[in-house]
């Protein structure tokens, strides 16, 4: 099938202080339905692991469509596109109420941690990528921003909550930092955001967390020992 659907409730702890869904948890639902739908065609986590493989993100990108609160159940829709190159995009819709609230772009690619490579996007062989693309334009990396022009906010250390099944950061929990340094943009709803992983983070190791602030949105770079390990911005 080239799509996959599914309804999740939204729990208490998904949303911020004004009701709405965090980025961190619209990340969060983009994960586990991709991961459900991945086992469909046999390269899910436990498929992946056993051949020497797994997902990561390189990007994402999420479109609010329309700003609504306290929503208590919604619907998601996931599918993958053609890959370019080691690049396998998947587009993401989600629903409340049959209203579209988010769409989201997300940048897979495989990794072979036993050649500590990149691997191949071939090595799926039943996925099904005949489905419309979400969007008719291809997401770039964001243009880093030179480092002497940012502003040092906070230091963060990497700590065992902040880990996932694959051993390193969890790519949702780099929104939670944003919010921890911009808070809510006085309850204004962001239009969308981006968010490049250049590096994976691991348990133990001191972030800092800088700032660039423009008229439409603002941005955030983790650096760690002078390495940047991601950045993001944030429009509103």
């Amino acid at each position: 099938m080239n799509s996959y659907e599914k309804t999740y409730t939204i729990t208490t702890n998904m949303n911020d202080k004004n009701d709405r869904l965090k980025p961190s948890s619209i990340l969060d639902i983009c994960q586990i339905i991709a991961g459900e739908h991945a086992e469909t065609f046999n390269a899910g986590f436990l498929d992946f692991v056993n051949k020497g493989y797994y997902w990561v993100i390189v990007r994402n990108y999420v479109e609010c469509v329309k700003d609504i609160k306290d929503m208590r159940e919604v619907k998601v829709v996931t599918y993958p596109e053609k890959p370019r190159f080691v690049e396998m995009p998947r587009d993401t819709e989600i629903y409340y109420k049959d209203e579209l609230v988010y769409k989201i772009r997300t940048i897979w690619m495989i990794f072979d941690f036993r050649n500590n490579s990149v691997a191949d996007p071939s090595i799926v062989t039943d996925i099904d990528t005949s489905h419309e693309p979400l969007f008719n334009t291809r997401f770039r990396r964001l243009a880093p921003i030179e480092k002497e022009k940012l502003t040092l906010e906070r230091k963060q250390e990497v700590t065992f909550s902040y880990l996932d099944h694959n051993g390193h950061m969890n790519n949702t929990r780099y929104l939670d930092l944003y919010l921890d340094v911009f808070k809510d943009n006085q309850n204004k709803p962001f239009r969308n955001l981006q968010v490049e992983y250049s590096k994976q983070c691991y348990e133990g190791e001191m972030l800092e967390l800088y700032s660039y602030k423009e008229e439409d949105g603002n941005y955030l770079f983790g650096y760690c020992n002078d390495e940047l390990r991601f950045y993001m911005k944030v429009t509103y």
